[in-house]
């Protein structure tokens, strides 16, 4: 009888600690979700009212550190500033990948080109008046632009920026944006 007891015990234990299991699994995934949505809706913030497209950096506000593949990351790269007006939306092909800049259009070469060496720097918009998302004219940027972290932000004056390290320092930054730091570097 001892022995049918400690069987039951045991099967008893068992369903509980896979219940728990699971709902420890549950836990995590939706505390993953929440701060993946929380970082997201934190760049779409940053991206919807004066200032606009995104660009992986790694430094403050000169621009040297701007990403264009995965291993140019400690590389030099090009002093960027536009002035608003000469962009326009891109309704042909992706620029942005999770990498940042893939190619350039030659037909926007005249209005938006900036040149340091031979780099070359092309943001899809339409004027000013066209950030990330624009429902008002509905002209979003083309593909499915990914942003670890790090924001060039087009605004009246130019073009600033926001690095990775602003926006993981401190212990109230998403962790998704720490994480998301350290694979690039």
């Amino acid at each position: 009888m001892q022995y049918y007891a400690a069987k039951a015990a045991q099967s008893i234990t068992d369903l509980l600690e896979r219940a728990t299991d699971k709902m420890c699994n549950a836990i995590q995934k939706t505390a993953t979700a929440a701060a993946a949505t929380s970082a997201f809706i934190t760049q779409l913030a940053e991206t919807h009212g004066a200032s606009s497209k995104g660009c992986l950096v790694t430094s403050e506000n000169d621009g040297i550190s701007y990403i264009q593949g995965a291993n140019t990351l400690s590389g030099s790269g090009l002093k960027c500033k536009l002035p608003t007006g000469e962009l326009r939306a891109d309704t042909d092909s992706q620029h942005l990948d999770n990498k940042g800049f893939i190619k350039r259009q030659s037909s926007e070469q005249t209005v938006n080109t900036i040149t340091a060496g031979s780099d070359f720097c092309v943001y899809p918009s339409q004027k000013s008046t066209n950030n990330l998302i624009n429902q008002g004219t509905g002209q979003n940027l083309q593909g499915g632009p990914e942003y670890a972290a790090g924001f060039y932000n087009l605004q009246n004056g130019g073009l600033s920026l926001v690095a990775t390290k602003t926006l993981t320092s401190g212990s109230t930054a998403p962790r998704v944006l720490h994480e998301a730091h350290k694979a690039y570097l």
